[in-house]
């Protein structure tokens, strides 16, 4: 009984973090460049707490499946893009960082599973999520100060999406007519 708990629990929290997107977007766009409250954060902290736990909860109920990796990581992707793409029309940061996210988000999903072992581009999904955090946190403080920091943050975590999607087509080499290497 436990265990289908923990998968119930596990595909829940996923399922929560898709339709919770266009609120947190709106909440976003709403609450524009002069700040949100401190409402904004706390809601923010779900997406990544909750992301945190769905996988090691369906694990441990042995319920992991690669429907459900696939819609945890577009949770994830569709998340970061939205918002992002949120901070960018309210001027927190360049339309590059969520397009950013879309594009190297893109590829992990037409990829599949075995993309989830780049730690360059786990570690571009951490940065993502960083970002998104340090706009709702500005946000939520009225951050007027931060904003420049925040922006060129933004520019930087861009920028370092493009490498990854760049050294992910090297690495990947040429392939040949036959379809393989």
């Amino acid at each position: 009984m436990s265990s289908r708990l923990g998968l119930w629990a596990a595909r829940a929290l996923t399922l929560a973090r898709l339709a919770a997107v266009p609120f947190f977007t709106g909440w976003m766009l709403r609450a524009g460049p002069e700040g949100a409250g401190a409402g904004m954060l706390v809601f923010y902290l779900f997406f990544p707490l909750s992301d945190l736990l769905d996988g090691p909860l369906a694990r441990r109920a042995g319920g992991a499946r690669p429907l459900w990796g696939r819609l945890d990581a577009l949770a994830d992707i569709a998340f970061n893009t939205a918002a992002l793409l949120a901070a960018a029309w309210t001027g927190w940061v360049g339309f590059w960082a969520g397009a950013s996210v879309a594009v190297l988000g893109g590829r992990f999903l037409w990829r599949g599973p075995e993309a989830g072992r780049d730690p360059l581009g786990k570690a571009a999904g951490v940065l993502f999520y960083l970002l998104t955090g340090a706009v709702a946190g500005g946000a939520a403080l009225g951050g007027g100060e931060w904003r420049w920091l925040i922006a060129r943050a933004g520019d930087g975590v861009a920028l370092y999406a493009l490498i990854v999607l760049l050294a992910g087509g090297l690495r990947r080499g040429p392939r040949t007519p036959s379809g393989g290497r």
